[in-house]
């Protein structure tokens, strides 16, 4: 089994929950499962703009919480397209830098 360490940070760095060593595989289920929940989510037309997660550390899967900053989107909005491109940007950045090699 190859290893990675997990580490998110979430808003409040009183609140990091570290895992030391997590299996690859569980690393990706983090990841499929955050952007399933993404595409879901934009599909019903809504985006966030301050992604924070609770991820199980037994199974990987993730909740997303904290949508406050929740936006849904309106067909004639210019904005769409970026507020999109951030959530998902949003994203791939805490997998980026909670997943270490």
């Amino acid at each position: 089994f190859e290893t990675k360490t997990l580490s998110f940070k979430p808003a409040s760095s009183s609140m990091e929950v570290k895992y030391d060593i997590m299996p690859l595989e569980l690393a990706k289920v983090v990841a499929k499962d955050l952007f399933h929940t993404a595409l879901s989510m934009i599909a019903l037309k809504v985006t966030n703009s301050d992604v924070q997660t609770l991820i199980d550390p037994n199974t990987g899967n993730s909740l997303l919480i904290d949508l406050t900053e929740a936006v849904l989107l309106t067909d004639n909005d210019s904005f769409n397209q970026q507020r999109i491109r951030s959530f998902l940007d949003e994203l791939l950045s805490l997998l980026s830098s909670t997943i270490h090699t």
